[in-house]
Formats: structure tokens, sequence, C-alpha cells
């Protein structure tokens, strides 16, 4: 069915807003979670956001794990689909980055309107579930204990996050962790690219 000319104009201001947020994830932190960020957050923040792969260095109280729970929730929120894991030695650590989503979730109620019910603390893994979003599976924020790596071996995340990386033994993080993030949302357009690619080289172009 063909959208009338109001609602295409509708649609049109609300990915114009997701793109800025997506650009300025300072403010949309402030807008859309109510997190306003001292300003040496604001720069480690952008790195987070923008870069892929980021080891955060900082003293304790420079609220390091409450950087890792905003990013986690923003990326649940501008991008449907995300599985996002929060990842630490112990459960103990594991629940308490989670406990920082619990407060930002409490303290917004655009998050709280985007997703399917509160926080959940279960026996063996913490979650928060987003409501569905468009043709794509409904994005998720998971925290999970590390352990020996036995029983969460085979998990897949989009966006990794892992808090006191010098407590994980670099052999769970090689064998472990590091094969977690080897996925893609949308493995066809790997292939394609790709194929794009051979037919290039092929015609010499």
């Amino acid at each position: 069915m063909a959208l009338r000319a109001d609602e295409v104009q509708l649609l049109s201001r609300e990915i114009g807003l997701i793109k800025f947020y997506r650009a300025n994830p300072v403010l949309a932190a402030e807008d859309l979670l109510n997190v306003k960020l001292a300003i040496p957050q604001q720069w480690v923040f952008e790195d987070m956001w923008f870069k892929n792969f980021v080891i955060l260095c900082a003293g304790r109280g420079t609220g390091k794990t409450y950087l890792d729970a905003v990013l986690a929730c923003l990326i649940g929120l501008l991008y449907p689909g995300q599985k996002v894991g929060l990842l630490a030695p112990s459960f103990r650590q594991a629940k308490l980055m989670f406990a920082e989503v619990d407060k930002i979730w409490h303290r917004s109620p655009l998050l709280q309107e985007a997703t399917q019910s509160k926080p959940i603390r279960a026996s063996d893994r913490c979650y928060l579930s987003f409501k569905q979003g468009g043709d794509s599976n409904p994005s998720m924020i998971e925290a999970i204990p590390l352990g020996d790596g036995g029983k969460i071996r085979g998990a897949r995340y989009y966006c990794i996050i892992a808090d006191e990386y010098a407590q994980i033994p670099v052999e769970i993080f090689n064998s472990v962790i590091t094969p977690m993030g080897a996925t893609n949302m949308d493995p066809m357009d790997n292939v394609e690219r790709l194929e794009r690619i051979d037919a290039l080289i092929r015609t010499g172009r």
C-alpha cells in the first residue's frame, strides 16, 4: 500500500533525525536517554561510538562502566536488530554493568517505550529486549559472565563490550570473545560485496 504524502514527509523527518543522532552520539545520549556526560566523558564516548576497537584506560570513578551502559543503550535504540554483549570475568561484574543499564532505563521514558519490558535479571544472565523495528529482529542487550568460556562458547554479538579486560585470560579472549564478534547482521551483503569486487577484478576495473 502506497504511503500518503504526509506519511512520506513524516517518515523522511524521522529518518533524518535518526541519522542526526547517529552522527551526534553525545546529543543522542542527552536527548534520548536523559544522560548528560561531562566534557572528558564526551571525548571518550565519541571514540567509543565511532571507532571499531577501543580500549578505555582510566582511574576509578571516571564512569567507565557507565559509559559502557550508555553505549549499549544507544546502539539498541538507534540501530534496530543489534545484539549487544556486556561481558565480564564474573557474574558479579556482569551484573554491575547491567545495573548501569537498569539505571538509564529508569530515567529514560523513551528507552522504556522502545523496550518490551523492564530489564530482566535471570539466574545466569541479565538482558533488556527492545521492540521490533521494521523488518529487523528486535535489538537486545545481554550481560553474561565469561567464567572459563565453556558455557558461552558459540554466542554471537554485533557489539561486544568487555569490562575489566586485564582480568580476562588471553586464551579466553582469543578463543571465545573474538569469535563472538565474527558475525554479520546481513551475511549475504558480504557475499554480494565480495562478488562485486571479484567481478571488478576480472574485468580489470
